[in-house]
């Protein structure tokens, strides 16, 4: 949740974090690595919803897009 953000900086938002993510590689054993990715939703009020439940149900709804959505373009957790 991010207070008083707007569409425009939430979205930007959750692009660096994602982009942030990805670009971390973490060794889980000597010799080992394994990258990892996450996926988001955003939902704004009252735009995407008045009460808590809508505004998580469209977040929601979002992040599975964006989960398919870098899953079709290679970028993915392992």
């Amino acid at each position: 949740m991010l207070a008083g953000c707007g569409r425009e900086e939430a979205g930007q938002k959750r692009l660096d974090l994602q982009k942030a993510i990805d670009d971390l590689v973490l060794e889980i054993s000597p010799g080992r690595r394994v990258s990892l990715a996450i996926s988001a939703g955003l939902a704004v009020f009252p735009h995407d919803g008045t009460s808590r439940d809508e505004l998580l149900a469209t977040a929601d709804r979002r992040m599975y897009g964006d989960k398919d959505s870098r899953k079709r373009h290679g970028v993915a957790p392992f």
